[in-house]
């Protein structure tokens, strides 16, 4: 099949757009999850009047708006300054300076053992 220079580039603009808008770079409203923040991105951070109701989502800063809504009682624009990293699954290790009763309680209590008595 032979493609001319117009066609071709037609076909890479085309899977482009498509592509950037999966990504959410062409539509404003799509929001990332939360799961993809890294380093250098912007959260919006908004906490309702009664403290119970909190958002926090990723933003382009360009698009924050200051004002507070009727029921929101703060919101802020952070940045990204690091990301924990995930904690490793090791099992934790007995420490020798806990008593015996103590040593039953801490194993049942970590799911390790039977209850003391």
């Amino acid at each position: 099949m032979k493609l001319s220079k117009s066609k071709l580039k037609q076909i890479i603009k085309e899977e482009l757009s498509k592509a950037l808008a999966e990504a959410g770079a062409l539509d404003e409203d799509v929001t990332r999850s939360l799961d993809t923040a890294a380093k250098g991105d912007y959260v919006e951070i908004s906490i309702s009047d009664d403290g119970y109701d909190k958002s926090v989502e990723i933003i382009d800063p360009n698009n924050f708006k200051p004002g507070l809504s009727q029921w929101q009682s703060v919101k802020y624009l952070a940045k990204i300054v690091q990301v924990a990293a995930e904690e490793s699954e090791a099992p934790a290790t007995a420490k020798p300076e806990l008593a015996p009763q103590q040593q039953k309680w801490s194993d049942y209590l970590a799911g390790r053992g039977p209850r003391p008595e």
